[in-house]
């Protein structure tokens, strides 16, 4: 009986090992705001059939989200597949968006920021993965 308890431990043990979670190194680019600006982000991407780089425009349809602040650890990301190629991250003020609405701040280019960023960028160690605004 103890036998039978050992090897099912053992192989529990051993599945969890080999099932854990992927290291998602590589495939998330981390967001986070350093200012007290209620900041939005977007990562530029033709997975939507939108504007990629070197086409540095915002898409048609606001595709942003909440950046989280310094204090807290960068949660919001965006899955991108970026070997051998640039993508252009957007920092934009939300108060903005509310104030002026999407296709003028879209028009004007409204951005508090644009960071084009690649792979070699991303690996950096002081970056580690995460675009920061200011």
């Amino acid at each position: 009986m103890k036998k039978n308890l050992l090897l099912a431990t053992g192989i529990i043990l051993m599945a969890s090992m080999f099932t854990a979670c992927p290291d998602f190194e590589g495939e998330y680019i981390w967001l986070r705001n350093n200012s007290d600006l209620n900041v939005v982000g977007y990562v530029g991407g033709e997975d939507l059939g939108e504007p990629t780089y070197p086409d540095t425009l915002l898409p048609s349809k606001n595709l942003t989200r909440h950046v989280s602040k310094a204090a807290s650890a960068p949660q919001y990301y965006f899955r991108k597949d970026i070997k051998n190629s640039k993508v252009c991250v957007f920092f934009l003020d939300n108060d903005t968006i509310a104030k002026y609405g999407w296709d003028k701040v879209r028009d004007e280019y409204m951005i508090l920021k644009r960071v084009d960023v690649d792979e070699k960028y991303l690996r950096q160690k002081d970056v580690n993965w995460t675009v920061e605004y200011p």
